[in-house]
């Protein structure tokens, strides 16, 4: 089986908290049971740093992992596009040629909730793929503390697009029964 993995969890804004350190942990876990599939690491490139550590990582420790990069335009965060959403999208149409010309069984997105303020364009097609899509949740903190998080009108749009893009996964992935319970 070939899985495709997004990396952008782990090198986004989120890459140094919870999400990244999560992310990297699956990945690890994943790659010492899955001996007999190719698992293929996609990273952004305008995210060097981590591109080198990933990288180095994996490889080094696991000969059942690949890793393949995308390059976007910069300047593509949510915020900064939220007047001129062209190049964000230009961004999320090269991501979904990218993993689809990788020719995956299975994609898995570490984190789906990236792009508001940093060059991550995570993207779950919207036509029917031709592979399992599959996302990790890890809560939904935003939506039930809505008042707290969401006041900006720009950051209410940006999650609800992500939200939209959680329910077009195949299957959710939850980190815990709290955060299970709260997708149901």
């Amino acid at each position: 089986m070939r899985i495709v993995v997004d990396m952008q969890g782990a090198q986004a804004s989120n890459r140094d908290r919870g999400i990244g350190r999560y992310s990297l942990s699956f990945i690890e876990a994943l790659a010492r049971n899955a001996l007999h599939d190719e698992i293929i690491l996609l990273l952004n490139e305008l995210f060097p740093e981590s591109v080198k550590s990933i990288s180095t990582l994996f490889l080094n420790r696991y000969s059942n992992i690949i890793i393949k990069t995308w390059r976007p335009i910069p300047s593509i965060s949510y915020l900064e596009n939220e007047t001129n959403s062209l190049r964000l999208q230009f961004a999320k149409q090269l991501f979904r040629l990218t993993i689809d010309s990788l020719k995956p069984d299975v994609v898995l997105y570490t984190s789906i909730f990236e792009g508001l303020v940093d060059n991550a364009a995570v993207y779950l097609s919207v036509e029917p793929a031709d592979y399992l899509q599959v996302s990790i949740l890890y809560d939904l903190i935003p939506l039930i503390n809505s008042d707290l998080y969401l006041d900006n009108p720009a950051v209410k749009s940006w999650y609800f697009d992500k939200l939209e893009a959680l329910k077009r996964s195949d299957l959710l992935l939850a980190i815990s029964d709290s955060s299970c319970l709260e997708a149901i």
